[in-house]
Formats: structure tokens, C-alpha cells, sequence
């Protein structure tokens, strides 16, 4: 049923494509990629209904074939269908309204490909038993149906130690690399202490760097005072080289003037 609505709906595709007589203009080049695409897509279209209509008639690995080939011509189509609405986003707002419903019907057919493929690819799932082979019950006896079942078990039994095996080999992976974790922790913990440490040293330093300037800056004012009196004793002998007879009138406080004798 799915395949025949398929048909109908891409029949009437070529019925809502829009004519070329009415796209002239700009957009002329556009509309004839799109109408290219859209035969490349009902042409895909059509070789999937016609592999659903014979992956019915196999089995085993024709079948599975079949079934992937269904797929990639799926997949091609919807890539087409992709590339048909990159190229509408391109085009005028009247062609995207024309071409609205044939890319609906589109999508519409697709998703009911995929629906269809999904069913008999969960289909097949259920009918094969071991190594790809289908197995009728009713036509067994019981000697061949529990020689099957021992068969199963054994596979079963061998899939379960597998996974054990693997289970185990996983425990022994997170234990380490909780080891490894744990290891790490403590070797940021000490590179954590080891950094405050430095800070602690670091601030030491500055403090010692600031009394050292402070320091500095008092003898850079002890000496400027030092080069200003040495400056001073030097001008007055300078001033005394040269006017040897002259006096110097200094006004002399009260209580500091020289006794007589030494005038």
C-alpha cells in the first residue's frame, strides 16, 4: 500500500511543477537546476518502488543486498530533496509558492520509503537465526530444535564470558585511573602548597624591596644636603679668593656674637 501511494504521489508530481513560461526572468537558470533535480529524484523514486517490490521475493544475502541498496537510494534522495530547497532559498517568493507542494509530496513520499525500509529491515532482524539462516521450526523434530537451542546456549554462554572478560578488563581500567586521579590530586595539592610558598617569599620580597627604597630615597636627601653645604663652603672661599679685603656682613644674632678678643 505504501508503495502504491508512492507511485500515485510521484505521478502527479509533474502535475504541480511549475512551467517554464512562467519563470522567466533572473531566476530562469535556478528554476532549471531545480526541475533537473526534481527528475533525478522521481527518478530515484521509481527505482525504489521497484526494489520494494522485489526484496519480497529474496532471502538471505540477496535480500540483505537489497536492503542496502534500498538504503543508499534513500539517502540519495534525500540529499536531492536538500539540494532542491538550498536552491528554492534562492529563487523568487513565486516560485517557492509554486514549487511548495511537489517538494512536499516529496518529503511525504520519502518518509514513507524510510517507514517501509525500517519495517522490513526489523523484519529480517526477526527471521534470522544463526549464521543468516532461516530456520522453520515445524519442519524440525525435537532432536534437531534442542540440538539448535544447545547451540544458541553455547553462543550465549560464550557472548556472556566475553562481556565478563570485558567487564573485568573495565574494573581493572577505572581502578587505575582512579589511582592515576588520586596520584594527580596530591601532585596538585603539593604544587598548590609549593605556589602559596612562593607567594609567601614574594611578598617577603616586596616588603624588603620598599624599606630598601625608602631607604635609598633618605640617602639621596642626605647627600643632596651634603653636595648643598659643600657648595656653599665652596662659593665663600671662592668669594673670599677674590676680594680678599672685602667683609662679609653677616647679621649676627643676639647671644651668638664673639667675644671682643677674637674680633
Amino acid at each position: 500500500a505504501a508503495i502504491a501511494r508512492g507511485q500515485a504521489s510521484s505521478d502527479s508530481l509533474v502535475r504541480f511543477a511549475p512551467g517554464r513560461d512562467d519563470m522567466a526572468g533572473p531566476y530562469q537558470q535556478m528554476v532549471d537546476d531545480i526541475a533537473s533535480y526534481e527528475s533525478d529524484l522521481v527518478a530515484v523514486e521509481q527505482d525504489l518502488r521497484t526494489s520494494f517490490d522485489a526484496v519480497h521475493a529474496l532471502q538471505g544475502g540477496a535480500r540483505a543486498a537489497k536492503l542496502k541498496h534500498i538504503s543508499s537510494r534513500i539517502y540519495h534522495a534525500k540529499q536531492l530533496l536538500q539540494t532542491i530547497k538550498l536552491e528554492l532559498r534562492e529563487t523568487s517568493r513565486e516560485s517557492r509558492a509554486q514549487w511548495d507542494m511537489s517538494v512536499s509530496q516529496h518529503t511525504a513520499t520519502i518518509e514513507r520509503y524510510e517507514k517501509l525500509l525500517v519495517a522490513l529491515q526489523n523484519d529480517a532482524q526477526r527471521q534470522d537465526l544463526l549464521e543468516g539462516r532461516v530456520i522453520d521450526a515445524d519442519a524440525l523434530n525435537p532432536t534437531q530444535i534442542i540440538e539448535h537451542a544447545a547451540k544458541v546456549q553455547e553462543s550465549s554462554v560464550a557472548s556472556l564470558a566475553r562481556s565478563k572478560g570485558m567487564i573485568q578488563k573495565s574494573h581493572e581500567v577505572g581502578v587505575e585511573t582512579a589511582s592515576q586521579l588520586h596520584d594527580q590530586t596530591e601532585q596538585l595539592k603539593r604544587v598548590d602548597d609549593q605556589v602559596k610558598e612562593m607567594d609567601q617569599y614574594f611578598s617577603a620580597a616586596r616588603e624588603q624591596i620598599r624599606v630598601i627604597s625608602r631607604r635609598v630615597e633618605t640617602d639621596k636627601f642626605i647627600l643632596v644636603m651634603l653636595l648643598m653645604c659643600v657648595l656653599g663652603v665652596v662659593i665663600i672661599i671662592l668669594y673670599k679668593w677674590i676680594h680678599p679685603d672685602s667683609k662679609l656682613n653677616v647679621n649676627v644674632p643676639k647671644g651668638f656674637t664673639p667675644p671682643t678678643t677674637y674680633q
